[in-house]
């Protein structure tokens, strides 16, 4: 086991893990495409029915409202999930990665990882054959441990 890092919760760690998750996500080929038919659907509703007004509005509920509440609602998890001044750390082992959380303690192998994404100060651990995202500060790894992090998971594959 490598050394532990750990980093502070502050007022705006919710926010920010909020914004990377969406950041993240909307980068997703699936996501997009359904924007784009969104899209394509709100001018088709302005076109059918001669009207900009209902083409407007269907596309900010499409483009403003959802991924507003969406956010919103991330965020509310986050902080229930990471209090303002608890900390997280996270510990590099031979075989998992040991995350320890206010409310939780978890060891993850790394063969459960697709890939490591850096979002923004966040980093995005992608599990395999699913959607579920661990996202966890940048802070918690050097340079050098994420590199060894991102390379436990390529040898786990």
């Amino acid at each position: 086991m490598s050394k532990a890092h750990s980093f502070t919760i502050t007022e705006t760690t919710a926010s920010d893990m909020a914004r990377a998750f969406l950041g993240f996500q909307f980068r997703q080929p699936l996501v997009a495409v359904t924007y784009l038919v969104m899209l394509a659907f709100s001018i088709y509703i302005g076109f059918a029915l001669q009207s900009v007004w209902y083409a407007l509005s269907y596309a900010v509920l499409a483009f403003v409202v959802l991924p507003w509440s969406r956010y919103h609602n991330i965020r509310k998890r986050f902080k229930m999930i990471f209090p303002v001044g608890s900390s997280i750390a996270a510990t590099l082992g031979a075989k998992e990665l040991a995350i320890v959380m206010p409310k939780a303690t978890s060891k993850i192998a790394y063969s459960v990882f697709k890939n490591v994404t850096e979002q923004g100060n966040f980093l995005v651990l992608r599990q395999k054959a699913s959607k579920v995202c661990i996202i966890l500060p940048r802070e918690l790894f050097t340079d050098a441990g994420l590199d060894k992090l991102k390379a436990n998971i390529n040898s786990a594959k």
